[in-house]
């Protein structure tokens, strides 16, 4: 099979393999090593024991093991089967984009550089060792409930909760844009959104309210302006 590419904003990905995991799900891995699982329906090697499973029937991305360094399972699977993603050596995250009903035994087995495992819908079923020899941080939405430190009794590994990815850098105040630098667009943001003509984020709020007094205005974006060209 030849590589393929897909343009992903102004770039194009290049997908070095792909495939059908089920009649409606189906899967890519570019070469940054993420590897994308789309569709709707259970993702399911139809087997019951786990060792058969990879004895009888691979996962369609065997070959490209090592490779696979991330993993997007997109909204709409309802489910990810036994063994379906154990023994990926390099594989540092995970990330489920909507409510996934069940995580088979073994899902996730021996991936032992898996780190960060981001749920975005509510709490999933994990069943035995599907997290065996995995030391990880799970994070979900802060206002999804469900998760609970019961979910985990037969994870198996060492895994924990948390709401707040441990990985992600703190944000920088006054860089309302996301950036990682505070420039003039930052000032203009916080000074509009100041006057009520641009309505920030929760987040963005807390990131522009530069002295911390709780509102935003005129001074919060000079000090960011001031900030941007090394003014103090």
């Amino acid at each position: 099979m030849g590589c393929f590419y897909v343009c992903s904003g102004c770039g194009a990905v290049q997908i070095i393999a792909s495939g059908s995991c089920t009649v409606t799900v189906t899967w890519t891995l570019d070469a940054k090593g993420v590897l994308t699982i789309t569709g709707f329906g259970e993702l399911v090697f139809q087997m019951t024991d786990a060792a058969a499973v990879r004895a009888a029937e691979p996962a369609p991305w065997a070959a490209y093991a090592s490779q696979i360094k991330s993993v997007v399972v997109s909204e709409g699977i309802t489910e990810i089967g036994e063994a379906t993603f154990q023994d990926l050596p390099n594989l540092e995250t995970v990330t489920v984009a909507g409510p996934v009903e069940t995580v088979g035994a073994s899902a996730f087995a021996n991936c032992e550089r898996l780190t960060i495992v981001t749920f975005q819908g509510s709490a999933s079923v994990f069943e035995e060792k599907c997290f065996e020899n995995v030391n990880a941080t799970i994070v979900h939405p802060e206002t999804e409930e469900t998760w609970t430190e019961e979910v985990l009794e037969n994870a198996g590994g060492d895994v924990e909760l948390s709401t707040k990815d441990p990985e992600k850098p703190k944000a920088l105040l006054g860089d309302v844009d996301g950036n990682g630098k505070l420039t003039y667009n930052d000032s203009l943001i916080i000074l509009r959104a100041s006057i009520k003509l641009h309505t920030l984020t929760e987040d963005q709020s807390a990131i522009a309210d530069f002295y911390g007094n709780g509102k935003l205005d005129y001074n919060d974006a000079l000090k960011v302006l001031r900030a941007s060209i090394g003014l103090k």
